[in-house]
């Protein structure tokens, strides 16, 4: 196994979705860089406006919807149906064969019994600006004209932090989670049915919901003047869809728990098709859905490890990526990445043992067969390879000696020189049999 430890780097979007969470991502940092984001000094109580007034059914509100930097669509929307948690919004020009009244009272059920207290009890609370003692979920097809016509996959919802920054253009003032509609005729984008809807929609809920709460913790609650490292607060927000589907799991609901897991799985099932090719460290940016993917599998590793509090503290903090996991796991990071990576290839293989492993977690079993982590075999009689790695990324080989012999392996740098120290690369030989 080789590694290249590297720290924080930079990448550009690529899906609609990822590239949405680029931008916002991007604006919110540049907004609490200029001091916009109200700062409240500690107590959670402070996030809170003075007098709490739950929206009605039936009342109409006007929003900004995000279009682009500096542009907004400025839509109307009636509550429709009013939970415990959530303030459902569908926008006046939503097509009319859209959502039922079960349909969203299924939304707010999902938000009300499980995702709310999950993730709150995992990562802290939201704030409460606009003193409604609720999350506001904006349906509108201003989020379907989001994703351009023919793109490859969708904008499928998103929290724009620039909400909980009352002064600043575009801002609702409050704690809103906008998501899309269906739209069958293809009017505003291309199709979405309602079962689309239904079926994407409640994973990326859970998701920017945990970015909401995370915003609130360590922007509105410690004064950071920097958002999280992007790999580090996808893993955190992903890995709340996890939490998600083992509640439902523990309900006895396999269908639910599959709702907020399939998610994940599949972007870790990328990562782990190809990891030499992906850097695990990201600091303005989340340029895949593999390097999510493992973003979210080094973040449940770490609360395999060490607990599920340190999701908590890792968002309850000013610190930014790799130094807020050194801090709060007291490991250093070449370490930390070394023990994970060799955990994702012995869990469950009956050679793992502490910190090789993911102790809580049958890894395989998660991430259904055929098992996507194929390391190059290398033929004992001879081989060579060479090639490079990014930063912070792992390149896999398994090597069978002769019968009763043995086998040595040279490792260089280019044409077979030196490795120059600052490469940072780290080499783990393990025996699996």
């Amino acid at each position: 196994m080789v590694g290249n430890r590297g720290a924080d780097r930079e990448a550009g979007p690529s899906d609609p979705q990822v590239a949405m969470d680029y931008r916002l991502r991007a604006l919110e940092k540049e907004a609490t860089r200029q001091g916009g984001a109200v700062r409240w000094g500690g107590d959670p109580a402070q996030t809170q406006g003075p007098a709490a007034v739950p929206p009605a059914v039936g009342e109409r509100r006007t929003f900004q919807v995000f279009r682009s930097v500096g542009n907004f669509t400025e839509v109307t929307a009636e509550a429709r149906y009013v939970g415990e948690r959530a303030a459902l919004f569908v926008d006046e020009d939503a097509p009319s064969s859209g959502l039922t009244q079960a349909d969203l009272q299924l939304f707010s059920d999902r938000f009300d019994d499980f995702i709310h207290p999950t993730v709150t009890s995992a990562y802290g609370s939201e704030s409460d600006l606009d003193a409604n003692e609720r999350v506001v979920i904006l349906f509108s097809p201003a989020v379907n004209a989001l994703t351009p016509r023919g793109a490859t996959g969708f904008v499928g919802g998103f929290f724009f932090g620039i909400d909980l920054v009352p002064e600043t253009e575009g801002s609702n003032g409050g704690e809103v989670f906008y998501t899309l509609v269906p739209d069958p005729d293809g009017t505003f984008s291309d199709p979405r049915s309602k079962d689309a809807i239904l079926d994407v929609v409640p994973g990326i809920l859970a998701h920017e919901f945990q970015h909401m709460v995370h915003f609130n913790q360590r922007v509105l609650l410690l004064g950071a003047e920097a958002n999280e490292a992007l790999w580090l607060s996808e893993g955190l927000a992903q890995y709340a869809e996890e939490l998600v589907a083992r509640e439902y799991a523990d309900a006895g609901d396999p269908a639910g728990e599959e709702l907020f897991r399939d998610g994940a799985r599949e972007r870790s099932r990328r990562y782990l098709t190809e990891p030499e090719m992906v850097s695990v460290v990201i600091s303005t940016g989340q340029g895949t859905l593999e390097e999510r993917g493992g973003g979210f599998l080094h973040v449940m590793y770490l609360a395999d490890r060490f607990g599920d509090a340190i999701v908590e503290r890792l968002g309850r903090t000013t610190r930014i990526g790799v130094d807020n996991v050194e801090a709060e796991t007291g490991n250093q990071w070449p370490t930390l990445l070394s023990d994970w990576w060799a955990a994702v290839r012995l869990d469950e293989t009956g050679v793992e043992s502490a910190p090789t492993e993911y102790p809580g977690v049958d890894l395989r079993s998660y991430l259904q067969d055929p098992f996507p982590l194929e390391p190059d075999a290398l033929s004992a009689d001879g081989f060579e390879r060479s090639g490079s790695l990014p930063s912070s990324s792992v390149a896999y080989f398994e090597v069978v000696p002769p019968a009763g012999g043995s086998l040595t392996v040279r490792i260089g740098g280019a044409g077979g020189g030196v490795i120059p120290p600052q490469a940072g690369l780290q080499i783990r030989v393990i025996r699996v049999q």
